[in-house]
């Protein structure tokens, strides 16, 4: 399963029409007779869109002398692209070009029969045709049995779109649920200097459909354009700054031995936790996330067992004295310490025998957002300041928007909602404060700047496997 998300007129048809091509040429094994088969479904909302969208787009990227240019049908319309490949034999792909249109999803796809579904614009369907698509390429039902190569026949699942809203389904499974077999390829936003597929025409188109919506539609502008989630409507995220596209690393961050785990833990009966590594260089790697369930209560023995449980499992060995926690200044109070009591956070400490301390600035919300904001900056060189590990997926939503303000009034609240990503992100935000020099950080935000060092990228390149 294989997902590309790109701003308008950023290459996203032609790059999936090529990953089709290169799926054939590359994971389809020969059959009997030494020819490659693959059958893919381009599936549409309409017959209209695919019309005035996506055919045209598949005419002019395929040359009119290639066999398959010619296309037949009125719904599904069909075409027929046969290669032979110099080092890989003769390769023949059906198209379907598919519409769900007024009907329902299920009557389109059952009994469909193929190796790849490409939903285009994908953003425009309901979440159950991906359920559906996911089914019929699964069964390996395409070629016929004396066709059919030997082994496992190739089948998957493509996906276009522009960035939705955090409230899409497809935020859901791609970025909170997001299973090992799910793959996000993220291109950078229209404007951005690594823009994909830019001319200068494009360019300008951006600039101007940017001044324009900046003021009358700014989710258009989010989405469109800067290639982001885009913001619910009900709210205003936190830290608008953070870019899942850029700052996620494409595979799991081995921490560095040589410097310290910063814990930034947020107490109270739903307790969260973030580990993160600060580096020379000025970047943050931010390697984990401990969550408690939203839905009850969990107190600081059993969040203290988690925690050993997660050190035990993802850092190994790791010594206790080289780990040190940054905490909610708020969960040191409200036991009666006179009396013997521990508050919240000695517990924690004691059940995990580790150097735990409030974070600084007593609890000033200015201060921890803007040091969590600093440490987003990109370096001077153009990393990431911060890059996440992939795995903290409760916490990417949060900053991608689901940690937000709510309207108060005509105006913003001034503390946002509290709600199952809000404890994460503020447990971060007390690691961020606690694990530097907060001033430092605040000097870079200022600026716009942070330090260079080596070559550390989140990249997003696209392809079927």
């Amino acid at each position: 399963m294989k997902a590309l998300m790109g701003p308008t007129g950023s290459g996203k048809t032609i790059s999936t029409f090529q990953a089709v091509i290169f799926a054939a040429c590359q994971f389809v094994r020969p059959g009997p007779d030494g020819v490659r088969r693959l059958k893919a479904g381009f599936l549409s909302k309409t017959y209209s869109s695919a019309k005035t969208k996506l055919i045209p787009s598949y005419k002019q990227w395929l040359p009119p002398t290639m066999a398959g240019s010619d296309l037949k049908g009125d719904g599904p319309i069909l075409g027929e692209i046969r290669l032979d490949v110099p080092g890989i034999g003769k390769v023949d792909i059906e198209i379907e070009f598919l519409a769900i249109g007024d009907n329902r999803a299920e009557d389109i796809l059952r009994g469909w029969e193929g190796n790849i579904l490409w939903l285009n614009e994908a953003d425009l369907f309901d979440e159950d045709v991906l359920d559906l698509a996911i089914n019929r390429v699964g069964d390996g039902r395409y070629p016929a049995p004396h066709l059919r190569p030997k082994g496992e026949v190739f089948g998957t699942v493509l996906l276009d779109f522009n960035a939705p809203s955090i409230d899409h389904w497809i935020f859901r499974r791609f970025i909170e649920e997001k299973p090992d077999d799910f793959g996000l390829f993220v291109q950078p936003g229209g404007l951005d200097p690594a823009a994909e597929n830019i001319t200068p025409q494009r360019l300008a188109h951006y600039q101007r459909q940017a001044r324009i919506w900046a003021k009358s539609a700014p989710d258009k502008l989010q989405r469109l354009i800067n290639n982001k989630f885009a913001f619910s409507r009900r709210g205003k995220p936190v830290h608008p700054e953070y870019n899942d596209g850029l700052m996620v690393a494409r595979a799991s961050l081995i921490p560095v031995s040589e410097f310290g785990l910063i814990l930034g833990i947020d107490g109270g009966g739903t307790p969260a936790l973030t580990v993160r590594q600060m580096f020379p260089d000025g970047q943050w790697w931010c390697l984990a996330e401990l969550i408690s369930p939203h839905d009850e209560n969990t107190g600081p023995e059993r969040f203290g067992r988690n925690l050993n449980r997660l050190l035990a499992e993802r850092f190994p060995g790791w010594p206790r004295r080289r780990i040190r926690g940054y905490a909610d200044p708020a969960t040191m109070y409200g036991a009666d310490k006179k009396g013997g009591q521990l508050d919240w956070l000695q517990k924690l400490a004691k059940e995990t025998q580790l150097d735990l301390q409030p974070a600084y600035h007593n609890n000033d919300p200015i201060k921890r957002r803007g040091a969590l904001r600093a440490s987003l900056a990109p370096l001077d060189d153009g990393r990431p300041g911060t890059l996440f590990d992939p795995s903290v997926r409760t916490l990417r939503a949060g900053y991608s928007g689901k940690f937000h303000f709510e309207k108060s009034g005509d105006d913003w609240a001034l503390a946002p909602v509290k709600n199952k990503w809000s404890h994460v992100c503020e447990a971060d935000e007390y690691g961020v404060l606690g694990g530097s020099r907060f001033g430092d950080l605040a000097d870079r935000a200022a600026t716009g700047s942070r330090n260079g060092g080596g070559p550390i990228i989140a990249s997003s390149d696209f392809q079927v496997r």
